[in-house]
This record gives structure tokens, sequence and C-alpha cells, in this order.
């Protein structure tokens, strides 16, 4: 997912909490759009006008407070038509209600979008999105996920072929992200020049999938940057998935998710 896709103007008790992105790029100029959430809190938690209030993530600077707060979330999809440039336009703007999660009103949204874009998407979204429920969830929809994966998840291989005893085997070997000796050896490996981030590192690894996913292989990718550190830190590796169609060339898939 895109660390900023859009910032539709908040309201002053408004905090972004995460931003997701839907974008396509390709020599046919497809569609694109984005998405981000919101979090808008009452001026007193127990103010009872504000129904259906829920738990929401509230950064702090209060030591030994907890991130959270009460208050109303929402989610928000957007198009983003160009290859570059922070703009977006805006298509849904919904609360996210106490009997669905992120993760169900997400899928919602991009289905919704999906059956009026003239093209197929490609929706990027954050490593909170990265899990086996949202992949299950958006599965029946016409749109690619790019999605990150957190750092210490555990991947699975395919199977191997079936014995003729017992039950076939769902999974094959493990593959830990944090632990490099499970991960073998990529099908392809990518180095180019960026103006912004130095030299890029592109690994790339298939017929892997999430445990409770398992009929939904993905691409995988891991994306090392060295040289110049324009956050005046040195970034640390990322991880994407790819899972849908056809992904493109390594070079683009990762511009798309840095877009």
């Amino acid at each position: 997912m895109v660390k900023s896709v859009c910032r539709v103007a908040p309201q002053p008790t408004s905090k972004t909490k995460t931003d997701k992105a839907v974008r396509r790029t390709d020599a046919n100029r497809r569609t694109a759009t984005g998405k981000q959430e919101t979090t808008l809190l009452g001026h007193a938690p127990v103010a009872v006008t504000l129904k259906d209030r829920t738990i929401e993530h509230q950064p702090t600077l209060i030591a030994g407070n907890k991130p959270i707060a009460v208050g109303h979330g929402f989610s928000t999809i957007a198009w983003r038509p160009e290859a570059q440039g922070s703009w977006a336009l805006p298509l849904r703007h919904e609360r996210i209600t106490s009997f669905e999660t992120p993760l169900s009103r997400a899928a919602f949204q991009l289905k919704q979008v999906c059956k009026q874009l003239p093209v197929r998407p490609i929706a990027t979204y954050d490593s909170e999105y990265g899990n086996a429920s949202f992949v299950k969830q958006t599965a029946g929809i016409e749109a690619d996920l790019l999605l990150r994966l957190r750092p210490n998840m555990c991947l699975w291989g395919a199977p191997p072929p079936y014995s003729g005893k017992g039950r076939p085997k769902v999974h094959g070997d493990k593959f830990k992200l944090a632990d490099s000796s499970t991960w073998g050896e990529p099908i392809a490996t990518l180095e180019s020049e960026d103006p912004k981030w130095g030299t890029v590192q592109i690994q790339h690894w298939s017929g892997l999938h999430l445990r409770a996913a398992a009929v939904h292989p993905l691409q995988v990718l891991r994306i090392t940057v060295s040289g110049k550190q324009p956050l005046k830190r040195c970034p640390k590796p990322m991880w994407l998935g790819w899972l849908g169609e056809a992904m493109p060339a390594l070079e683009q898939t990762w511009r798309c998710y840095m877009r």
C-alpha cells in the first residue's frame, strides 16, 4: 500500500489512520483508483448523540497511554488517473460500522468501484491488508492485488506430488520472510538505478501462498535500496505480494506500490 495516497481535507478532529491505493498503469493507460482511511473523534468519548461508536486507533504523545479513542472510522476510495503527481479523485467515502471491519469495508468498496471501471485495475494495500482474510474476501473481484507483507510473515510453497497414500498435502516448504535460509533461489533478480532511491534490487519468487488461503497463489517480491537515503535513514527491505492475472515487469510493479 502506498504510504500517502490522497489527502482529503480533514476536519480539525480528523486523523489519517491508514492509506491504501488502487492503481493500474501500462501501455493502455488503464484506470487508476485510490483508497484512504480516516478516524473522526467525538468531542466527548461518552457523547450520547454519537451513535454506533467504535474503538479506533489514535496516536498519542503521552507516555503510557494506549493509542486508541472512541469515535467513527471512515474509508475512502479514490481514482488515481496519472502515473505521476500527488492528486486523486475520491469515489466513495463511507463509515466503517461496528458490525463490519476495515477489511470487509475495503473489499466492498473495491467491488463496487470495479463494476464501473472499463478495465481491470491494480489494487495496492499496506500490510494491514496483506493477510488471508482480505485475500479471500476479494477473490471474486475483477482487480489485481499488490499487497505489502509484514516482514515477520510465513508463507508456504506448493505441496509435493501426491504419494498415493493418505490425505494430499496442502502446503509445501515454509518460506519465512525473516529467515533467508528458507527462501531458496529467486526465479528472477533485477537491479536498476533510481534517481531518488539509488540502487534498487528486486528479487522475485513464485508459487507461494498464505496458510489460510492456499488456493490463491502469490508472486512475492523483495525490494531493497542502497546508496541514496531520502528518508535520512536506510529503508528496510520491503516485501510485496502480487495476486491476480499476469504481473507487470518487475521494474513497473514496485513503482506501482511506491506511487
